[in-house]
C-alpha cells in the first residue's frame, strides 16, 4: 500500500467558499471493503416503521460523498496536477534556474522539467520518431526555432555547470572528510539526485543531433556541426575554469571536460550516478586512448564496490542486474579494440570462473587457461568484484559473449563483407586462440546447475550459433589460415588447438538441443534448427577448405555419445531405442552428435 505524502494545501475557488485542495506525491491505493454476509432476522411486530421522509431527531443528517469533498477539500496527485498545467517555455526554465541557484528542491524540479523539454526540442542523434508523437510538434514550436533554442542552450550551460560543480564539491568534501556524517542523509540523497540529473542533461545535449556528426553526413554538414559542438564545449570549458581556478584551458575543450569527468569518479555517491557519468562520457567524441584507459580502470572500481540503496542496504535483484549490465558494457567499450578480447578472457577466466564450484572446475583444465590483461596491474587482478555474484552471472555471461562476437564481427569481417587488409598469420592465431578459449569456457559453464537458467541457455545457443557463423565465413581470418597449404603447415598445431577448444564449447552448445527435447522447452526448441544448420555449415566449410589444398585426409567426422546438459552420458535402454520418440528424430540426433578430428598431418 502506497502512503500518500502531503506536499501542501492551496485554496481554489469552488461552489463552496474557498474549498482547500491537497496535493499529494501519490494517491494511496484503496483496498476494497470487506463485506460480511448479511444475516436474516425477522423484525419485531411491535416495532413501528419509520417513514422515509421523516428522520428521527437523534439520527444525524446523511451527507453524500460529494458534499464531504466540498467541505473537506479534494486530494489531487502531483502527476495529475502537472498534466493539467501548461508546459513552461525553455527560456522561462533557464531564467528560473538562474534565480534558484543553490536551492536543491527547486533545482531538481526545474532540471526534470528541462529534460522533458530537451527531449522534444533537442532530439538525440539516430533517434527515430514514432507516429503517435507527431502531434507534439505544436508543443515544440512553443520554445522557438532552432536558432532561439541554440541560444537558450548556450545560456543554460554556465548555470547548469555551476549547479553541477557545487554538487561535486559537496561530495568531494564529504569524501575527503574523515568524520562520518549521519544527520544529513536527506540532503545527501537530494544532492545525489541533482548530480544524476545534471549528468543526464549534459549527456542529452552532447548527443543532440544538431551538433553530433554522423558518418553519412556530407563534408559541409560535418563542418557546420563541428563548429556548433566546439562552441558549446568552449562555453562549458570557460565555466569549468571559472569554477576551478587551478585548471587552465587546453587545446581541446572536450578533452578538458573528459578529464574532469574522470576526476570526479572517486566521489560518485551511488550506482545511478555512476551509470549517468559513464553515459555522459560515452557521448564525448575522440578521447585519447590514455584517458579511455583511466576511465576504464575507474569503471572496474565501480564493479568492485558493493553499492547500497538509500536505506544503507546492499542493492539486489533487477536494480543490481541492470547496473552491472551497463557498467560492464561501458568498460568493454572503453578498452581498445585490439585488447578487448584480452579483457573479456581475463574477466571470464579469472573472475567469473570463481563463481563455479571447485569440484566442477577440477574436472577440466580449461578453467586453468592462462589469461593476461596487459593494462591491469597486481592491484586490479587480486581484488574481489562485489558486483559479480550468482544473481548477476547470467547478465555478465551474456554481455561478455555478445561483446566477443561483436569484436570478431567488427575487427575481422568488415561491414561490406570484404577484408580490407589481410592480417598476418600471428595476428589471426592470437585473435582466434583467445576467442576459442573463451568459447570453451562459455560452454563448460553451462554444466553448472546452480548458475544455469533458461535465459542463460537461450543466450548461449544464440551467441554460439553466431560465433560459428563468424568463424566459417568465407572472409574470416581463420579461413584465411586454411587457404594456403604452405601457411597451414607452419601453424598446424595452433589451428588444431583452436578447433579443439571450439569443439569443447560447441559440444556443450549441442547438449542444449538434447536438454530442450528432454524438457520440452518451446523457447529453446525454436532455436535448435537454426543452430544445427549453422553447425553443419561450420563443419563443411572447414572440410571444403582442407579439400581445396588436398588435405581432406587430415579431417574426420564421426559420432559422439549423447550427453545431457550436465555433461553426463545418456544411456538408453532397449525399449527407449525402439520407442517412437527416439526413432522419429534419429536423423536429427546423428546430425547433432558429430565431432571433428585432425589426424596426423
Amino acid at each position: 500500500m502506497v502512503k500518500a505524502k502531503s506536499l501542501g494545501q492551496w485554496s481554489l475557488p469552488d461552489q463552496t467558499p474557498l474549498a482547500p485542495v491537497t496535493v499529494v506525491a501519490a494517491e494511496a491505493k484503496k483496498k476494497p471493503p470487506k463485506k460480511a454476509p448479511k444475516r436474516k432476522r425477522s423484525a419485531p411486530a411491535d416495532e413501528a416503521e419509520i417513514p422515509e421522509d421523516i428522520l428521527p431527531p437523534t439520527q444525524a443528517v446523511a451527507v453524500t460523498e460529494g458534499q464531504k469533498r466540498r467541505i473537506n477539500g479534494k486530494t489531487v496527485s502531483l502527476t495529475k496536477l502537472l498534466s493539467c498545467m501548461k508546459t513552461l517555455k525553455l527560456s522561462a526554465v533557464v531564467k528560473l534556474m538562474e534565480l534558484t541557484q543553490g536551492r536543491r528542491r527547486a533545482s531538481i524540479f526545474l532540471i526534470e522539467h528541462l529534460l522533458s523539454i530537451l527531449k522534444q526540442v533537442c532530439p538525440r542523434v539516430g533517434k527515430k520518431s514514432v507516429p503517435w508523437d507527431k502531434g507534439e510538434a505544436s508543443t515544440a514550436t512553443l520554445h522557438g526555432d532552432l536558432t532561439q533554442i541554440s541560444a537558450e542552450v548556450e545560456k543554460l550551460l554556465p548555470i547548469l555547470w555551476n549547479t553541477f560543480s557545487k554538487t561535486v564539491s559537496y561530495f568531494r568534501d564529504q569524501f575527503n572528510s574523515s568524520a562520518v556524517v549521519t544527520t544529513e542523509t536527506d540532503v545527501s540523497d537530494q544532492l545525489a539526485d541533482l548530480l544524476r540529473l545534471c549528468l543526464a542533461t549534459l549527456e542529452h545535449i552532447f548527443s543532440w543531433n544538431h551538433i553530433s556528426v554522423l558518418p553519412s553526413d556530407s563534408d559541409a554538414v560535418t563542418t557546420r556541426k563541428r563548429v556548433r559542438r566546439d562552441k558549446i564545449m568552449t562555453v562549458l570549458e570557460r565555466a569549468l575554469i571559472e569554477e576551478e581556478s587551478e585548471r587552465s584551458a587546453g587545446s581541446e575543450a572536450e578533452k578538458t571536460i573528459y578529464e574532469y569527468l574522470i576526476d570526479i569518479c572517486e566521489v560518485v555517491p551511488n550506482v545511478t550516478v555512476a551509470m549517468a557519468l559513464l553515459d555522459c562520457a560515452a557521448t564525448i567524441q575522440s578521447p585519447r586512448e590514455e584517458l579511455s584507459n583511466r576511465l576504464a580502470r575507474n569503471t572496474l572500481e565501480f564493479l568492485r564496490k558493493e553499492w547500497v540503496d538509500k536505506e544503507g542496504k546492499p542493492i539486489k535483484g533487477a536494480v543490481l542486474t541492470s547496473a552491472v549490465r551497463k557498467l560492464l558494457g561501458h568498460y568493454l567499450n572503453l578498452r581498445p579494440v585490439n585488447y578487448r578480447l584480452c579483457a573479456i578472457q581475463w574477466i571470464l577466466a579469472k573472475k567469473l570462473a570463481d563463481l563455479v564450484p571447485h569440484d566442477e572446475r577440477r574436472k577440466s583444465k580449461v578453467y586453468e587457461q592462462e589469461s593476461d590483461d596487459p593494462d591491469l596491474g597486481d592491484k586490479e587482478t587480486k581484488q574481489i568484484f562485489a558486483c559479480f555474484t550468482r544473481g548477476t552471472f547470467g547478465t555478465i555471461y551474456k554481455v561478455l559473449f555478445v561483446a566477443m562476437n561483436d569484436v570478431l564481427a567488427n575487427d575481422v569481417i568488415q561491414p561490406s563483407g570484404i577484408i580490407l587488409r589481410k592480417p598476418s598469420a600471428q595476428e589471426c592465431l592470437r585473435t582466434w586462440n583467445i576467442a576459442a578459449g573463451c568459447v570453451s569456457l562459455f560452454g563448460l559453464m553451462l554444466r553448472v546447475r546452480e548458475l544455469r537458467s533458461t535465459s542463460l541457455l537461450v543466450a548461449a545457443i544464440k551467441e554460439g550459433r553466431r560465433f560459428l557463423a563468424l568463424m566459417c565465413n568465407k572472409n574470416s581470418s581463420f579461413m584465411h589460415l586454411l587457404e594456403d597449404k604452405a601457411r597451414l603447415a607452419t601453424v598446424t598445431e595452433n589451428v588444431v588447438e583452436i578447433i579443439k577448444s571450439v569443439q569443447i564449447g560447441n559440444r556443450n552448445f549441442q547438449n542444449i538441443c538434447v536438454h530442450a527435447k528432454a524438457n520440452r522447452s518451446n523457447i529453446l526448441l525454436k532455436l535448435v534448427p537454426d543452430f544445427r544448420v549453422t553447425n553443419e555449415q561450420w563443419m563443411r566449410a572447414i572440410q571444403s577448405k582442407l579439400a581445396g589444398i588436398n588435405c581432406q585426409e587430415a579431417f574426420e567426422i564421426g559420432l559422439l555419445k549423447p550427453r545431457d546438459i550436465n555433461g553426463e552420458e545418456i544411456v538408453y535402454s532397449g525399449d527407449d531405442r525402439s520407442s517412437s520418440t527416439c526413432s522419429e528424430s534419429e536423423g536429427e540426433q546423428n546430425a547433432e552428435e558429430v565431432f571433428i578430428d585432425f589426424l596426423d598431418y
